[in-house]
């Protein structure tokens, strides 16, 4: 991911997973990416998805360059709609994370 480049929603999920767990990241950047990650897999279990617990557990142990963390965040958020994600991160207060594209 280069600055100033438009990040997905798999990448924003995955440096999230990342960012949360990291122990150089600031306690409230931790605290945020968590909300993030937190946000974004219940949206996804909400919309089938199964391997929340997976996914989650490859973050911790900061496997989220893994061929598997990159897979399931892809699955995790293939079937969410955009529109499902932007209401999501408004009820948590997060909407200033995204930005639509035109």
């Amino acid at each position: 991911m280069k600055r100033g480049h438009p990040v997905t929603m798999p990448q924003l999920l995955l440096l999230a997973g990342v960012s949360a767990h990291d122990p150089t990241t600031p306690p409230a950047g931790r605290r945020n990416a968590q909300r993030v990650l937190d946000v974004l897999l219940s949206l996804a279990a909400s919309h089938g998805f199964v391997d929340c617990d997976r996914l989650r557990t490859l973050l911790q142990v900061q496997q989220h360059a893994s061929p598997e963390a990159t897979r399931l965040a892809h699955a995790a958020l293939e079937s969410v709609p955009g529109d499902a994600i932007q209401a999501a991160f408004d009820r948590a207060g997060l909407s200033g994370l995204i930005r639509r594209s035109a």
